[in-house]
């Protein structure tokens, strides 16, 4: 089964995905294949159903957010899923980052 992989370093109070609700289990139906849209970004959006605002800010390589703003700290990612288009990570204040093939598209699902 396709599991999130927890980030219980920095965050040790977690232990269960269920925080995303029902994002794994849009990303599962993707990644199985189970869907009609050819991106993870085109399922996740027409899942969620409300439209995806896309946020500034990039995704460092050990997948953390960082923010456009100085006085905004980076973020470290709450959990992981492995999918074909990339890793997607979930962070805090329900800021997601969907791999696509040009980098990240990140926005707040929540």
């Amino acid at each position: 089964m396709l599991q999130v992989t927890l980030n219980t370093t920095d965050y040790p109070h977690l232990d269960t995905e269920e925080v995303f609700g029902l994002l794994p289990n849009w990303v599962r139906e993707y990644t199985l294949g189970l869907t009609e849209e050819n991106t993870l970004k085109d399922h996740l959006d027409t899942a969620y159903g409300f439209g995806l605002y896309e946020f500034d800010g990039e995704i460092l390589e050990d997948g953390t957010y960082r923010s456009p703003y100085e006085e905004d700290e980076d973020i470290k990612w709450v959990g992981q899923m492995n999918t074909p288009d990339g890793t997607l990570y979930f962070y805090k204040y329900s800021i997601v980052g969907i791999p696509t093939q040009s980098g990240y598209f990140l926005t707040r699902m929540d």
